[in-house]
C-alpha cells in the first residue's frame, strides 16, 4: 500500500459557497445513493463512482470543477488509500475525506 497525504478537507482552503461539487466514492450502491441525495439535498453538486478507476476517470473529466472527494477505504481492486494517490495523480491538490 502506498502512503497517502492525510486528510486536509478541514484546513485554510474554504469550499466554494456557491454549490460546491463533492466526488462521492464507495463501491455499495445503497450507499453511495443515500449520500448523494442527502449531500443535493444539502445544496452541493454531486458526482459518484463507484470504483477506484471510475472516479479516477471523473476526476480527470471534471478536473477543476471538483471541490472534495468524499472517498470510502474499503473497496475492491483499487482500495481507498490507492485511489487517494491515483486522484493526487490526477489533482495533486484534491481535497478528501
Amino acid at each position: 500500500m502506498k502512503e497517502t497525504q492525510p486528510c486536509t478537507c478541514w484546513e485554510s482552503k474554504a469550499l466554494p459557497t456557491l454549490n460546491p461539487v463533492i466526488l462521492v466514492i464507495d463501491d455499495e450502491e445503497q450507499i453511495l445513493q443515500l449520500l448523494e441525495i442527502t449531500l443535493r439535498r444539502q445544496g452541493f453538486q454531486v458526482f459518484t463512482a463507484s470504483s477506484g478507476q471510475d472516479a479516477v476517470a471523473v476526476l480527470a473529466r471534471y478536473r477543476g470543477k471538483v471541490d472534495m472527494v468524499l472517498l470510502d477505504v474499503r473497496m475492491p481492486e483499487l482500495d481507498g488509500p490507492d485511489t487517494l494517490a491515483a486522484l493526487r495523480q490526477v489533482a495533486p491538490d484534491v481535497r478528501c475525506c
